[in-house]
């Protein structure tokens, strides 16, 4: 269960995480696309700009060629004007030579002159009549600046006493009497420079305490606010760590009465077990170490116990099992070797004698040479006279001698099997020695299938050399044998087998039933080691299924490790408890000392000790030094007034001397031009008497000419520099553009590279023109130019600014700023410095263990959010149908069959119980009603959850799993209103708590009336007797109640501060009665109560005295019996 709760909580975890990683992401991708804009944008007009720009730069050349050519052609214009002025000018020349020769040019030539004088003077005249005006002009300005500056004179004045009047009324709260002094100083010496810097530093000073004083004071609210602050956090701390001592009790025993539970288990797990049973001592040394069992302790110490005697047990097992099991393989290899000999010998006609590998290889080798043969016992048969006796010792004789298995061979092979073949052996037997006339031919007769008479012969006379007794070099005795000179016992306890087909078939036939028996035997054997086996390796499973389910260690490790948390939460809030005390004493002791300086400090302002009061003190102060200021700054304006009301003056002397002398001057020009009139009218009253019209209007028109031409001819010139010079600067313009137009076309290429590399990122949505370059620029700049508000800088700094602020959101996916199209992408086009603008930011991440942009990053987490939440809500149905419905339902039903089991038990106690006033309570659990549609009523999921898994139809199962997830979705939403987080663990574990299913009712009935609920209307009917019942009734009943699911020596404790207060004296006595009825053993303590009722049969009673507020307490112990009450002695 914890695990599946787990894993959704993992789920849940990874859908919020989804969650904020998309609000994130969409919050980041708002300032990533207006700089994708702007940086778009900014791109695309600078390409936009730089056509344009390169379209002027080709118009302003062919401007400027058109310029050169207009240049070039005016200049030759001009050069044959100079020509044809020159040409005239020496013509003029010659004719003026010519009229110079008369009389009449020389009182022309002397008028003209005159002219010019009279010109030349009226011009002066002129000039000095504007001098002069101009400088009237300048008097009368000079006298109006003087008037002006009276008038501010006067308004300075003014403005310095408004002045005065308003520093005046700054202090109210501050006493600053060094103001009265400045104004009367200032007031009586107001045309003089005045020094401002003695109050200015009075002021200062004075500042500069109140400021102390302000923060001297502020500190001290601070300090003692802190000081407050830490009276309050001292008391909740010391609220806390009551709180940790009491639930330090509580899982202290909670933590033995599992130790306690767990070692009982432990016991009946011993008594349980076949195989894994633990000897005393080691059971003692186990439960010893449960009961020292701390955090820093591992419960593998105590399972490596069990698991040591389960290892050795299983050694020993597996020691006789591998010895079992190396007897059963031996076993069977015998049974195996057994059958097979046992088949043999059935498959087997005629018995043979073991032989060697190289004697059967020998045999073999006789066969394929077709070289007749036979064993001599085959051959042989004992004669019907030959005893038991005699067979046996006949046939061990010839086994021994080598003779009983000897070949014999015709005699013309004996050099062909005689000679040597590597790895064949055999043993040959011929007749080559002499006839014994007593020989075995007594007890042996040949017996052969084959009719060759030659051989057969031979085989008889080979007998024949055989002799018995004491004749022949090779005889036989009933002791021994010879051959040669060896000598041979016998035994005399072997049995004739092979001699003879009657004994061959007797020994088969006994062989058989020998194999057969032995065969049955090793089989028993066999089953036998087989059932040993199985038990050993049925001893090897139980030892694993007993140390398998060797009693868990969760509770204990879980009770072990709250208890040891809430004892280093005690611990750590001890430390903060006293850090705080610490801190205290520290704080009051620095508040006592801020104190003592702020005392020190504000004895220098005339302003009560107040922080109000230094605040406004600084305010006035601060205004005062302003209002300082400005009356400072009015008496320098003053001061600049008179000044400039000095030099004003002076400026009209001046302008009044200057004046004159214009005029002066003017009257002496007036008086020469007068002169000058007067030879000019003298001159042409002697050319009136002449005829020189005509050469008059020649000479003038030579004069008048020659006078024009040279400047023509030089203005020509200059004209033709000019255009000259024009040309050249044209050139200069001309090369100058060309070098910027080929600039500008590198530019362009740049800056379109630019935008088209830009453009291909596509990312702005907005802008998916196919299209020229061009176009793309024109459609971006007028689809992009009213979205975007900012440059692209700004968004780059705001878009940084977002990135680091969302990064810890969106971790998973280890977001990056790369930096695009840096400058070596550009190096091409040989502009380093234009080509580092075009570097731009780029964000990109890791999504699936791969690089990828910020977009699919983003695309990414909504399909991974969608796929989360189905996952989510797929993993909400199948917990809640398989993991609730299999395994949380059996606990829920087993705390509500508890629950009904302990309302039952309650209700039969408080009706057994006898009340004197015929009081009967009871108590029901009711099932609470559905709150909505989607859930069910208790009433319901009750029923569904007290059935067996695996009847609920799919019906009940999606009705079950529908309100549990109603539930969940109703918790988070008030989680997510509340602000608060809880895990999914937390959640589950609020609307599992089967207690919120129910509610509890009360109820009463009185002799002869019916069953009616206790409510507060009915409640407040009873008798002081039966508001006690009502009150002490269910809570002794409900004790009783959990008291009864303890062992029976367990104690029943109840403990009862300021005991049945508010119960009258007439009915205590009731009280007393049903604790003893009940058997508690009770602690009280009361102000009024004794507990000497009659109805209480023995008590021992303390009473505590506290003299005149002593700072001891006295205790007298007294005894009562139920009839009396003594004081308790130290000889009683």
């Amino acid at each position: 269960m914890s695990e599946a709760i787990e894993n959704m909580d993992q789920l849940k975890n990874r859908l919020e995480a989804l969650k904020k990683s998309k609000i994130a992401a969409g919050k980041l991708n708002v300032s990533y696309e207006n700089y994708n804009r702007s940086v778009l944008l900014e791109k695309a007009r600078e390409y936009s700009n730089d056509l344009k720009q390169l379209k002027m730069f080709e118009d302003k050349e062919k401007t400027i060629v058109q310029i050169t050519e207009e240049l070039q052609k005016k200049m030759h214009e001009q050069k044959e004007i100079e020509q044809e002025k020159e040409l005239e000018q020496e013509k003029l020349e010659k004719q003026k030579q010519e009229l110079d020769k008369n009389d009449v040019s020389q009182l022309m030539k002397q008028q003209v002159e005159l002219q010019d004088k009279i010109a030349k003077k009226q011009r002066m005249i002129s000039d000095k009549e504007k001098q002069v005006e101009k400088k009237e002009d300048s008097y009368k300005e000079t006298e109006g600046k003087q008037k002006d500056y009276l008038q501010k004179k006067e308004l300075t004045v003014d403005e310095i006493e408004d002045k005065f009047l308003e520093m005046d009324e700054i202090f109210q709260i501050l006493s600053f009497d060094e103001h009265s002094f400045m104004k009367d100083e200032l007031q009586k010496s107001l045309d003089q420079v005045y020094s401002f810097d003695t109050i200015s530093q009075q002021v200062s000073n004075m500042k500069e305490h109140v400021v102390q004083g302000i923060e001297i004071l502020e500190k001290e609210k601070t300090e003692s606010q802190k000081y407050e602050d830490l009276q309050v956090k001292h008391y909740n701390e010391e609220k806390v760590k009551k709180q940790l001592e009491r639930e330090q009790i509580v899982l202290q025993e909670q933590e033995a009465q599992v130790k306690s539970e767990w070692i009982e288990k432990f016991y009946q797990w011993n008594r349980k077990n076949k195989e894994l049973t633990l000897l005393e001592e080691m059971q003692q040394r186990i439960v010893t170490e449960i009961e020292t069992f701390t955090q820093e302790k591992d419960f593998s110490d105590v399972k490596d116990l069990v698991r040591k005697e389960r290892n050795r047990k299983e050694q020993e097992v597996k020691t006789t099992l591998f010895d079992a099991e190396r007897q059963q393989k031996e076993q069977q290899e015998q049974v195996t070797i057994l059958e097979t000999t046992l088949q043999e010998w059935l498959d087997q006609k005629d018995p043979e004698p073991v032989r060697d590998e190289v004697v059967q290889k020998n045999r073999e080798w006789l066969k394929s040479q077709n070289i007749p043969y036979e064993p001599f016992y085959k051959v042989l048969d004992f004669t019907e006279q030959c005893s038991e006796q005699q067979r046996n010792r006949l046939e061990e004789a010839l086994l021994k001698m080598g003779l009983l298995d000897a070949l014999v061979v015709p005699g013309n092979y004996k050099e062909q099997v005689l000679a040597f073949r590597e790895g064949h052996s055999d043993t040959y037997i011929f007749s080559d020695g002499a006839w014994l006339e007593k020989n075995i031919t007594e007890f042996l007769d040949v017996t052969m299938e084959s009719a060759d008479i030659v051989f057969y012969q031979e085989i008889t006379n080979l007998l024949q050399t055989i002799g018995i007794s004491t004749e022949g070099s090779t005889r036989l005795s009933e002791n021994g044998f010879q051959i040669g000179n060896l000598y041979g016992t016998l035994a005399g306890n072997y049995e004739a087998t092979f001699i003879g087909v009657k004994a061959r078939a007797e020994f088969r036939e006994k062989k058989i039933k020998e194999l057969q028996g032995q065969l049955q035997l090793s089989k028993m054997e066999l089953a036998r080691m087989e059932d040993f086996v199985k038990e050993l390796r049925t001893s090897l499973k139980c030892l694993d299924e007993e140390f398998l389910t060797f009693p868990k260690e969760v509770d204990i490790k879980l009770a072990v490790r709250q208890s040891y948390d809430c004892t280093i939460r005690l611990e750590n809030q001890l430390s903060i408890v006293e850090t705080i005390e610490l801190e205290m004493q520290e704080q009051e002791k620095l508040l006592r000392e801020v104190r003592l300086e702020a005392a020190e400090i504000c004895r220098h302002v005339y302003v009560r000790k107040n922080l109000q009061d230094f605040k406004e003190a600084k305010i006035e102060l601060e205004e005062y030094d302003k209002s300082l200021i400005e009356l400072k700054a009015l008496h320098e304006k003053y001061l600049q007034i008179l000044e400039m009301l000095q030099n004003i003056q002076e400026q009209l002397e001046e302008q009044l001397y200057d004046l004159d002398e214009l005029r002066y001057d003017l009257n002496n020009q007036n008086r020469e031009c007068r002169h000058l009139q007067s030879d000019l009218e003298a001159c042409e009253e002697q050319l009136k008497l002449k005829d020189v019209d005509s050469i008059k209007e020649k000479l003038a028109y030579c004069v008048k000419r020659l006078q024009e031409l040279p400047n023509e001819i030089k203005e020509s010139a200059i004209s033709y520099k000019g255009f000259e010079k024009d040309l050249e600067k044209n050139q200069e313009e001309f090369e100058k553009t060309k070098t910027q137009q080929q600039k500008k076309i590198q530019e362009v290429a740049l800056s379109e590279c630019a935008f088209t590399d830009e453009y291909a990122l596509k990312y702005v949505n907005e802008c998916d023109l196919e299209g020229s370059a061009q176009e793309c620029a024109d459609f971006v700049v007028t689809t992009l130019q009213e979205l975007v508000r900012k440059t692209s800088d700004e968004y780059r700094e705001e878009l940084q600014e977002r990135f680091f602020k969302y990064l810890n959101e969106m971790t998973d996916f280890s977001l990056t700023i790369k930096h695009l199209f840096q400058s070596e992408r550009y190096k091409e086009y040989a502009q380093e410095e234009k080509a580092s603008k075009y570097q731009r930011l780029d964000i990109v991440g890791k999504y699936k263990g791969k690089e990828v942009a910020f977009r699919i990053i983003q695309r990414g987490i909504t399909e991974d959010l969608e796929i989360q939440e189905k996952l989510v809500s797929d993993k909400d149905r199948e917990l809640f149908e398989t993991i609730l419905a299999q395994t949380v339902s059996k606990k829920i039903r087993a705390k509500i069959y508890k629950s009904e089991e302990w309302v039952a038990n309650m209700n039969k106690l408080m009706g057994s119980m006898n009340t004197s006033s015929g009081l009967k309570l009871s108590l029901r659990w009711k099932k609470k009603k559905a709150e909505s549609e989607e859930e069910l009523d208790t009433s319901a999921l009750v029923d569904l959850l007290k059935k067996d898994v695996g009847i609920l139809s799919e019906t009940e199962l999606e009705k079950m799993s529908r309100h549990f997830q109603y539930k969940v979705a109703q918790a988070r939403r008030r989680m997510e209103e509340s602000g608060n987080t809880t895990s999914f663990h937390g959640i589950m574990k609020d609307i599992l708590d089967y207690r919120n299913w129910f509610e509890f009712q009360l109820y009463f009935q009185k002799t002869g009336e019916n069953i009616k609920e206790l409510t507060n209307t009915a409640f407040f009917t009873f008798s002081g007797g039966e508001k006690a019942m009502a009150m002490y009734v269910p809570l002794f009943s409900a004790v009783v109640a959990k008291y009864q699911g303890a062992r029976a020596d367990a104690p029943r404790l109840v403990s009862l501060d300021e005991a049945f207060a508010g119960v009258d004296e007439n009915n205590i006595s009731d009280m007393f009665r049903l604790m003893v009825e009940l058997n508690f053993q009770f602690i009280i303590n009361s102000q009024l109560l004794w507990g000497d009722c009659d109805t209480v049969p023995n008590l021992s009673i303390y009473q505590l005295l506290r003299p005149e507020n002593a700072k001891y307490v006295s205790v007298l112990p007294y005894h009562w019996n139920g009839k009396v009450r003594t004081l308790v002695t130290e000889g009683s």
